[in-house]
């Protein structure tokens, strides 16, 4: 570029200027689907890049697009193992890129879209505009500001259906590598949703009968005792027997504890 491209160049008068800079050189670095490059900059001070510095310059090349390379698979491997924990822990969770694009989806969150919220052109889509504005804005902030952004709780109203509450964060696990795939998190709740542990759990760790286990869950249902009773053909002080003993092995006072400890028991 002569001296006069340069100064009507969009990129020096927005970027370079400000910083007292003048003259780069950017080195090509394969192995992205995006293309990116290494810029080395100078002052107006200093001058422009010879020739014999861009040559040697150029022969890094090659050995940057290797050390890429050898970065996008361990990035990729960190990035694997968070999706599969996510996976088997039932957690609903979109993975996006730097720009926001989804990169993997749990079958939690996958099971969470319909009509209302899905993915599209490869991004969360939500149909109510106010909420999709929102998201799109707290992703924006988790992709650009990391350090600022910790963890954006945002609605999802769904016409059709009970809404849905995004959280959304940066991967700070493994977006502190620049070459990491997967920079930010959308965790996807459905607060009317209960959540009860997995059978034979609460038998092992708390010594609770099959019938107890079998109470409780229900009971973290919604169902009455006196519903409970009848349904397993029990009496109805025979139900509150196996309640109150359900109460002293899980180390809660009433039902109500029972059904908040029993629907935050994400086993």
């Amino acid at each position: 570029m002569t001296p006069e491209q340069i100064e009507r160049n969009p990129y020096y008068q927005e970027n370079l200027r400000s910083f007292g800079l003048k003259w780069f050189v950017a080195l090509r670095i394969e192995g992205f689907a995006r293309e990116w490059t290494l810029s080395l900059h100078r002052s107006a001070t200093e001058g422009p890049f010879q020739e014999a510095e861009i040559k040697r310059l150029l022969r890094l090349s090659p050995d940057l697009s290797s050390a890429v390379a050898l970065s996008l698979d361990v990035a990729s491997c960190a990035s694997n193992a968070a999706f599969e924990a996510f996976s088997l822990g039932g957690k609903a969770v979109v993975m996006l890129d730097r720009f926001g694009g989804v990169i993997r989806v749990t079958g939690a969150a996958d099971r969470l879209f319909d009509d209302d919220l899905r993915i599209r052109s490869n991004r969360i889509f939500s149909t109510c505009r106010q909420s999709m504005a929102r998201l799109e804005q707290a992703i924006h902030r988790a992709c650009t500001q990391p350090g600022e952004c910790m963890n954006s709780p945002v609605l999802l109203r769904r016409p059709n259906s009970t809404p849905i509450v995004a959280h959304v964060s940066p991967a700070h696990g493994i977006a502190k590598d620049v070459f990491s795939s997967c920079q930010t998190y959308v965790i996807l709740v459905d607060p009317y949703q209960r959540s009860t542990p997995a059978e034979g759990t609460l038998q092992a760790l708390f010594g609770l009968t099959r019938t107890e286990e079998a109470l409780a869950t229900r009971l973290s249902h919604g169902q009455s005792l006196r519903d409970i009773a009848t349904t397993m053909a029990i009496s109805y002080e025979t139900a509150r027997t196996h309640i109150r003993r359900i109460f002293s092995k899980i180390g809660v006072n009433d039902q109500a504890d029972l059904i908040a400890f029993l629907s935050h028991f994400d086993i």
